[in-house]
């Protein structure tokens, strides 16, 4: 045995030297096609920025917003770079539409490299406005790609539009043609410029974009603990009232632009808890519990230290229901509370301060709204 184990050795070391060298091999053989982009190819679905010069090495994210009617579109694109990154973006870029077929639909005029430098950061996004005029012709079916080829030989970034709301209505579905006796034509309207906010990294991996308006609000306002991670871009939406905003949804609010509104009413939340469970009829007071005349509701002591504690009447809204036993989304039956724009969720499994949470309906109005 002590002669023969040398022997093994060696036979060992060479069996691991074969391997390495046929990883080599077939890692060598499929290089030289990474990254690679033919007509028969199909534009991925990812969001990738190619040989950039200042940004050499990474990969920027892009978010797409529309809206049109009449056959014109407007909107913006804005690019992201990751957490941990910086890189530079400067003139404006050219616009290309690519269809499910990786056909090229319609483009804008070359990229132009003037215009002030951006530095792209976590806290720092560019953007670019566009504009589709006289969409006409046949419309191939969604999805469409939306490419950013970049100045300066810097590469391209793609983005999918992913249709409803937030990126408006799905690319294949957009506004007639207006007048078939001008061309359509696609251009930038200016040079990128800064979009500053913050990429979330989300726990999946992916990633999402929170502009400097909703951003101040979610720091001041709970951070994570009371509006969860950001679910959805930037987009414009009808609300109940019949007017138009600027909204974007986290996993527990929807936060609303209202520019006519003075600071600090100019950002609200959306009123999901009444638009999940109409209010409840009144009840007379109840000794011990704090009553709202509003709303005629109580909310007992531990639901109204929270309520007091986190932002109040800003931040929730009256009561609009009574305690109730409700079978949530796990499946597990709770004591909830509705108010205006919560949900208080008693989980007596849990340590205090945990104990009271907040019903995450962002993900269900953002599907009802049609995302």
């Amino acid at each position: 045995m002590g002669a023969s184990l040398p022997r093994y050795r060696r036979w060992q070391y060479r069996l691991a030297r074969v391997v390495y060298a046929g990883i080599l091999l077939v890692f060598g053989l499929l290089m030289p096609g990474l990254g690679q982009r033919t007509a028969a190819q199909p534009l991925l679905p990812l969001n990738v920025a190619r040989s950039a010069a200042s940004c050499q090495g990474m990969a920027l994210a892009a978010t797409l917003t529309h809206q049109g009617a009449a056959g014109n579109l407007v909107g913006a694109l804005r690019v992201m770079a990751p957490p941990d990154e910086q890189c530079t973006l400067a003139g404006q870029p050219q616009i290309q539409v690519w269809d499910a077929q990786d056909n090229l639909v319609i483009q804008s005029a070359p990229p132009d490299a003037g215009g002030v430098t951006v530095t792209l950061s976590a806290g720092v996004g560019a953007e670019v406005g566009f504009q589709w005029r006289n969409w006409c012709g046949a419309q191939p079916p969604a999805p469409f790609t939306v490419v950013l080829i970049l100045p300066n030989g810097q590469g391209e970034i793609r983005s999918v539009p992913r249709g409803g709301g937030a990126e408006g209505t799905p690319l294949g579905a957009a506004p007639n043609c207006s007048n078939p006796s001008q061309p359509s034509a696609l251009r930038a309207t200016g040079p990128f410029k800064a979009a500053p906010g913050q990429v979330f990294v989300m726990p999946d991996n992916s990633t999402r974009f929170v502009g400097e308006r909703f951003l101040a609000y979610w720091r001041t306002h709970g951070g994570l603990a009371l509006n969860g991670y950001p679910i959805s871009d930037e987009f414009d939406q009808q609300l109940a009232d019949g007017q138009t905003y600027r909204v974007q949804y986290f996993e527990r609010v929807r936060m609303e632009d209202h520019p006519e509104n003075q600071a600090p009413y100019d950002v609200l939340l959306g009123q999901f808890g009444r638009q999940f469970h109409p209010a409840d009829p009144a009840v007379p007071p109840i000794p011990g519990q704090t009553y709202f005349q509003a709303t005629g509701h109580h909310v007992a002591p531990d639901f109204f230290q929270y309520w007091q504690a986190n932002g109040g009447l800003a931040q929730f809204g009256y009561p609009i229901s009574e305690e109730i036993q409700e079978q949530l989304e796990d499946g597990q039956t709770y004591t909830v509370q509705y108010f205006e724009r919560a949900r208080f969720e008693r989980h007596p499994e849990n340590q205090p301060p945990w104990n009271i949470e907040l019903g995450q309906f962002g993900r269900r109005a953002l599907a009802e709204a049609g995302h």
